[in-house]
């Protein structure tokens, strides 16, 4: 500020604003672009970071679900009957995602959603990977059995990217919550789906007792 400027600013206490605003208004005029000065931003907690993440998580588009297997009344080929059986081994068995679930649900009873949080990374999750790995490496040979595998993988899938969600939002610590109950809502969902998946296998063995009667 020039000595000028620091005289008018003591003799002229209502030019003080004037001035600072003719500054401000010079300074710009100096740069090629001049934009508002936001105000300070309060730093984003990890709580709200992991409110964040747990929206994205349970918001994200899902994927298509696959067209439902449709079953003709022709018997099936013995190609047919292999897939079938393969796959209703894996997915008709008992589900080892939701014995671990059982330990998971007994913990937010008890208001410890962080300790339901390590169980449900540690037992459901793992559990629900493998069983994805295992019905995605069964070799089919037949149009049937590439739509039961696809129809039942989607299903495990949705699943296990509802409870990666559902343990990002146990993790914040709070069991009363919006994205909780997203995830919860997904995770009903995904189980649907599983649910539709192993009626279509079980549909599908029938055919199998069927073909066997009429040969």
């Amino acid at each position: 500020m020039s000595p000028w400027s620091r005289w008018m600013a003591r003799s002229c206490p209502g030019a003080r604003s004037v001035l600072v605003r003719y500054l401000v208004v010079a300074s710009c005029g100096a740069l090629p672009a001049c934009r508002e000065v936001e105000p300070d931003r309060a730093p984003v907690s990890r709580a709200e970071e992991l409110r964040q993440r747990g929206a994205e998580l349970v918001r994200g588009a899902p994927a298509p679900a696959p067209d439902p297997v449709m079953l003709s009344d022709e018997p099936l080929t013995t190609a047919e009957r292999e897939d079938v059986r393969a796959l209703a081994a894996a997915l008709l068995a008992t589900d080892p995602v939701e014995r671990a679930l059982t330990d998971v649900d007994e913990a937010v009873e008890r208001d410890l959603p962080v300790l339901a949080a390590e169980r449900l990374r540690g037992t459901a999750l793992v559990a629900s990977r493998q069983q994805v790995a295992q019905v995605e490496a069964i070799e089919v040979a037949s149009d049937l059995g590439r739509a039961l595998q696809r129809q039942g993988l989607a299903a495990l899938r949705q699943r296990d990217a509802a409870l990666e969600a559902y343990a990002g939002a146990l993790e914040r610590g709070i069991v009363e919550d919006l994205v909780l109950a997203d995830a919860l809502r997904d995770q009903r969902r995904a189980v649907d789906a599983l649910v539709e998946a192993r009626a279509a296998c079980v549909a599908a063995q029938r055919r199998i007792d069927a073909s066997a009667e009429g040969e």
